[in-house]
């Protein structure tokens, strides 16, 4: 695993929006690493103009308890669909996180500090904890606001115990689009490529060509299926959902280049 500054001489792909990128970019930086920023995902709204009437509904009815939020987008665009639908976070419904980033989010936008944090960071993590809380057969609503493309934990891990969850597709992700030429990696000399997502594993490989020996770091288990599902194989896996724990799952190099497997 790296310590800090141990990214010297380093080249890192960071595969989030340009606009999203600049706090991955600083430390990465800080760590000694050359960055280099290639969009490989867009965020788009979910046309439906019934959303946030219909996600407020589900927030004020009384057998709601949990909010649970999977990313800071996530809360971004639910903050926005409550203030269009005029209304707040209900005061008996307490928030439940996927990891810091998120949590810090829910607090500064939602005005709430979150109830229950996620230790692992994932969806997996966040129902398990949510599971601890609510007792089997109770009449309880989970709202889940999510990308289109979020994982089924929370309903896989929570509806058999007699848990509703009402889950919302808040925004959505698409891969960034094909591009040509495709783009050389190894001409840019990246070695690392930071994967937050299956849509940037998408949009990476539609714009680009991995060439043998570039680690593909995931952000968490589902992004790390999905380079598997493409057939590559990840380098190494975040335990953290954010820039720290990327970093530390940067496998080291050897003096010639390659990965250390030591």
């Amino acid at each position: 695993m790296n310590r800090a500054g141990c990214l010297a001489g380093r080249t890192v792909l960071v595969t989030r929006r340009r606009e999203d990128a600049g706090a991955w970019v600083r430390r990465l930086e800080d760590e000694g690493a050359r960055a280099v920023v290639l969009p490989c995902l867009e965020i788009v709204p979910v046309d439906d103009p019934a959303l946030p009437r219909r996600l407020a509904g589900a927030l004020a009815d009384p057998a709601t308890r949990w909010f649970a939020l999977t990313s800071p987008r996530g809360v971004d665009a639910a903050a926005g669909l409550l203030a269009r639908a005029g209304t707040a976070l209900p005061d008996g419904v307490a928030i439940a996180a996927i990891g810091e980033a998120t949590a810090e989010r829910a607090a500064r936008v939602l005005g709430r500090e979150p109830l229950l944090v996620a230790p692992g960071g994932t969806g997996a993590s966040l129902a398990a904890a949510l599971a601890e809380r609510v007792p089997p057969g109770r009449s309880v609503t989970v709202v889940i606001a999510a990308s289109d493309r979020g994982s089924r934990d929370l309903e896989e891990v929570l509806e058999p115990r007699g848990v509703r969850v009402a889950r919302f597709a808040v925004y959505r992700t698409v891969p960034a689009p094909p591009r040509r030429p495709r783009i050389d990696l190894a001409a840019l000399g990246v070695d690392t490529v930071l994967l937050a997502s299956p849509s940037a594993v998408e949009g990476l490989l539609a714009q680009a060509d991995v060439p043998p020996g570039v680690r593909l770091v995931a952000i968490g288990p589902v992004t790390a299926r999905s380079i598997r599902a493409a057939g590559l194989e990840p380098a190494g896996v975040a335990r953290s959902r954010d820039i720290t724990g990327l970093i530390a799952a940067i496998p080291p190099l050897t003096l010639d280049g390659g990965p250390d497997d030591a």
